[in-house]
């Protein structure tokens, strides 16, 4: 133990450094690549501007700087500023620095990354945990970030890839109908559960309806992605439950021209995004979107024994199996067919003060995803599909000192089911069973920032969220007709033909008002201190609040420390709660098979093996969280620990009955023999922690060499009702990946790691469900690109996508349910190539400066690789 202790005591004393060091580049029209003469470049040297001037062949050159991580600018007349955060001196060694400009206005800044220091990108600027700027590492949360350069050398395309490289964060790949993947975050269970925002702005649904997290939230535009583990309600209100997202997007005044990345591959895959833009600092405007279309691999020959029934009854004699396990023979043989489409497309427009933006996305796979073959045909015929909108209008005030602000945001936000969504299995007795259903939210946010000193600072926000909604239907017979009423539509219950007993609809409506009031202190440069308090007022639970059920804790606290006793070092301690109001369509849903003549003595003679049926009682879902961490951050390696500590009340399971009778709207009965409703019938304790490793290293004398290197290990562990395991959590998980470039060609492996993980009720035995959930497993995915062309506004890659490159047979766990699989297959190998391009069209210029003939100082070929340090 005392060698630990000296150990970590001679890491920490380590951050003093003595020697001294040499900068010198060039400074060129990025479009051109002429030389540009006589640009200042200046940076600090303890609080000191240090300048120096390029010269007429646009060469500069600095001694004597102190060994250290700088930030530096470059500034030209008609050219943007640029700066380059985390320029590492080193000891007696000359560090290269290309400037490359932009024309446009010089009080627009063009921000490069350097990435050559793990220090200098941990001081990258986030805002999703506080909604103020602060360093990664002095954000008072678990968070991580994830840059533009990581997205492009690890071939990120959409969300869900995204996160599943993400510490404690546990994706569940093709294991539901709807839902398609399932998200637990922390050991708790819910995509609902994460909030999910673009540039700050909610866009997964404001009723916190779970939906698709997939290829429907493209990343490839995005300047940074922030997700930030635990409870938020103090900041964000009723939906920060386990995590939130940000996905942060690229201002039109960074792109000045457009990038496009196009793929295709195996399974006649396509993977596509594009962006444009243009602009200043006053009027800018973005536009960017993906296209995702894939017949998606054949699982029914990959996984034949998985498949047995499937492959030789179905397929042979069109003969599936009922609830009861009785043969049931169907009129259609479908082909085995599996493909998946989806689509996202922003606009983002900023005029001064305001910025209007535009999101819209798509998503559609087959609906017989997760289930066994012997109860539903893998076909087109029956697919599900969601659709968000977003659209917004923001304002922001600031005062000339910038002493306080004043951001206002209004934003519409609606969810909807494709009302071609449709399932054939065998709930609903292998008819065409179609679904819909919406929510429709506007919101209003009035957010207040003053800074009392440059240590001390208030935020406070007020918002007001109208929903209306018509949760998800039962099986309806046809598509439904979104502008038609429901009761002039002629829609009855599924196997009612004869007396036609009608639907029954639960549109419903709700408000919500909010505030939160926020204080953040710095005591000394030493203790960072974070302290938030939010209350909501819901009409549909706070007007009841007599009755015990619809209960609402409106009072929302959070509290964080963060101590730096040295730069390097630092300890973070968060207490945090939120709350999970049930979305309308867990409270409202009801599905089932009607069977004529199924038991005599009901109303209509009409029965059912199985029903879902509404619950109108629910109450919010409730968490608390205790985490806290330490991390020590150097020039080249980082390691991060955190652990955390979760209760969580009223979570909602579904419940079971037997022998009831569901009475519809128009008073008609239906006998039930299994009756399944939400109820809040669950508690959980979960804990755990990541130990996490990062080390970048640059080599040569031009830093032409890189290599990147993370791992982080998880274990997770808790208990559902003081008795039972945790679902869809592995308790060991192992993420790590590495990154290596040299010159022009970079490659990127990573791999994912998870022990086994169980449905969500271990005591759920049916003999229907062949597994209780996944075993162990390993995953590898490989992602590597070679630059063909950089010059003239031209930036061309090449590059190969492969995941599951060792061709594993793998597993994951699907929800409870007797028609599922238990443990969905996975994909197999799957190879996709492609090309990226990037263009900033030339802009005409007054004046002319030759390029110089070659200078031996400086390589062109380093020039034409990019900037690099």
């Amino acid at each position: 133990m005392k060698k630990l202790v000296v150990i970590v005591l001679g890491l920490i004393l380590y951050s003093t450094t003595w020697g001294q060091g040499f900068l010198r580049g060039s400074v060129i029209d990025k479009v051109t690549g002429e030389y540009i003469p006589t640009a200042t470049i200046k940076f600090k040297i303890k609080k000191t501007d240090k300048l120096v001037v390029s010269n007429m062949e646009g060469l500069f050159m600095m001694k004597d700087i102190p060994e250290g991580i700088y930030d530096v600018e470059c500034m030209a007349a008609g050219y943007q500023t640029q700066r380059i955060e985390g320029i590492l001196i080193k000891d007696d060694r000359t560090k290269l620095a290309y400037f490359k400009l932009n024309r446009g206005n010089p009080q627009d800044v063009d921000v490069v990354l350097t990435y050559a220091s793990l220090k200098a990108t941990l001081n990258t600027k986030v805002t999703t945990a506080t909604k103020t700027e602060k360093s990664l590492a002095n954000a008072p949360a678990t968070i991580y970030v994830v840059t533009s350069r990581d997205i492009e050398e690890r071939g990120y395309m959409s969300l869900d890839e995204v996160l599943q490289d993400i510490p404690e964060i546990e994706i569940q790949n093709k294991a539901d109908a709807e839902l398609y993947n399932l998200i637990s975050v922390r050991g708790l269970f819910g995509n609902e559960k994460l909030l999910i925002l673009r540039d700050g702005v909610r866009v997964n649904s404001m009723a916190t309806t779970s939906h698709v997290v997939d290829k429907n939230f493209s990343v490839r535009n995005a300047e940074r992605i922030e997700v930030v583990l635990g409870p938020a309600s103090a900041l964000y209100g009723a939906d920060a439950f386990s995590g939130v997202v940000n996905i942060i997007t690229k201002e039109g005044k960074q792109l000045r021209g457009g990038h496009l990345t196009a793929s295709y591959g195996m399974y006649h895959t396509t993977d596509n995004a594009f962006a444009i833009g243009g602009g200043d600092s006053k009027i800018s405007f973005m536009v960017d979107g993906s296209f995702y279309r894939s017949n998606e691999p054949n699982l029914a020959r990959a996984y034949s024994s998985d498949f047995q029934w499937y492959n030789d009854t179905y397929l042979t004699d069109t003969i599936l199996s009922g609830l009861s396990n009785d043969s049931v023979s169907i009129a259609t043989m479908y082909p085995y067919q599996n493909q998946r489409r989806a689509y996202s497309l922003q606009g983002k427009l900023k005029v001064y003060d305001f910025e209007l933006g535009v999101v819209r996305s798509e998503e559609i796979h087959a609906s017989a995803t997760g289930l066994q073959g012997k109860y539903a045909p893998y076909t087109n015929k029956a697919e599900f599909g969601v659709a968000l909108t977003n659209v917004y209008l923001s304002h922001n005030l600031k005062d000339t000192d910038q002493r306080w602000s004043l951001n206002s945001l209004v934003s519409w936000n609606h969810f909807e089911i494709n009302p071609k969504s449709s399932f054939i299995n065998a709930f609903s007795s292998y008819d065409n069973a179609h679904k819909y259903g919406y929510d429709n939210n506007l919101k209003v946010r009035e957010t207040f920032s003053f800074n009392i000193n440059e240590k001390h600072g208030l935020r406070a926000g007020l918002s007001y969220q109208y929903t209306n909604s018509l949760p998800k239907t039962s099986d309806l017979p046809f598509p439904y007709k979104r502008f038609t009423k429901p009761d002039e539509q002629g829609l009855y219950y599924i196997g009612t033909e004869g007396e036609g007993i009608p639907q029954d609809f639960y549109t419903f409506t709700q408000h919500n008002i909010g505030s939160f009031l926020q204080y953040q202190g710095n005591i000394a440069d030493i203790l960072l201190i974070t302290a938030g308090l939010r209350y909501d007022y819901n009409t549909r639970y706070n007007k009841q609040k007599n009755k015990q059920f619809n209960a609402l804790d409106p009072l929302n606290p959070r509290v964080g420390l963060i101590v730096r006793p040295v730069e390097q070092f630092r300890i973070k301690a968060f207490y945090g709660e939120a709350f999970l109001a049930p979305s309308t369509k867990k409270t409202f849903e009801h599905y089932g098979s009607v069977v004529p003549g199924f038991v005599v003595g009901s109303h209509h003679n009409y029965g059912s093996f199985f029903w879902h049926v509404p619950n109108s009682t629910l109450k919010p879902e409730k968490i608390r969280t205790v985490e806290g961490g330490a991390s020590f951050i150097d020039e080249h390696f980082a390691i991060q620990a955190n652990g955390f500590f979760n209760i969580a009340s009223n979570l909602v399971e579904n419940s079971y009955d037997f022998n009831q009778t569901f009475v519809t709207q128009s008073q008609d009965s239906i006998f039930i023999l299994v009756t399944e409703q939400s109820d809040n019938n669950a508690s959980a304790q979960t804990y755990g922690g990541t130990l996490r490793f990062d080390y970048r290293q640059t080599f040569g004398e031009e830093d032409q060499t890189e290599l990147n290197v993370f791992a982080a290990y998880t274990y997770m562990n808790g208990r559902i009702n003081d008795s039972l395991k945790l679902g869809f959590t592995a308790a060991h998980t192992i993420k790590g990946g590495l990154t290596f470039r040299y010159k022009r060609f970079s490659l990127n492996l990573r791999a994912l790691f998870r022990s086994a993980s169980i449905i969500a009720d271990e005591t759920y035995t049916t003999i229907n469900a062949p597994n209780n959930g996944n075993g162990a497993f390993v995953v590898l995915n490989a992602y590597a690109k070679y630059k063909i062309y950089d010059a003239k506004g031209w930036d061309v890659d090449l590059f190969v996508k492969a995941n599951n490159v060792t061709n594993q047979r793998y597993y994951n766990t699907t929800i409870n349910n007797q028609i599922y699989f238990g443990a969905a297959p996975q994909d197999p190998v799957r190879i996709l190539g492609g090309i990226s391009c990037k263009l900033q069209p030339s802009f005409k210029r007054k004046t002319v400066v030759k390029k110089p003939e070659k200078s031996k100082s400086l390589k062109e070929e380093n020039l034409n690789n990019g900037t690099r340090f």
